[in-house]
């Protein structure tokens, strides 16, 4: 039996198994339409003519702010590794 970490990981098959709940900050932009930030992601910004727009443009953005390549981390002897689920 395949491990569920060992099947590659799919943010939408990870949906459906983690919950998370991310705040996001809208704006009306000042051309018209909107913008939006999420504070807890540093960077993670995205705009949209309509709210139904901006609110599929943020999950598209959040998605790909958390999917950035992860580097393994050089650990110390007695350095720890734990692991959290959200």
């Amino acid at each position: 039996m395949e491990s569920f970490l060992g099947r590659g990981f799919n943010s939408r098959r990870l949906h459906h198994i983690f919950f998370m709940k991310i705040h996001a900050i809208v704006h009306k932009a000042e051309e018209g339409g909107y913008w939006a930030e999420v504070p807890c992601i540093p960077g993670c910004a995205t705009q949209g003519k309509t709210m139904e727009e901006l609110r599929a443009n943020l999950r598209e953005a959040i998605e790909g702010c958390l999917s950035v390549p992860v580097v393994e981390p050089s650990l110390n002897k007695d350095d720890q590794v734990i692991e959290l689920a959200l």
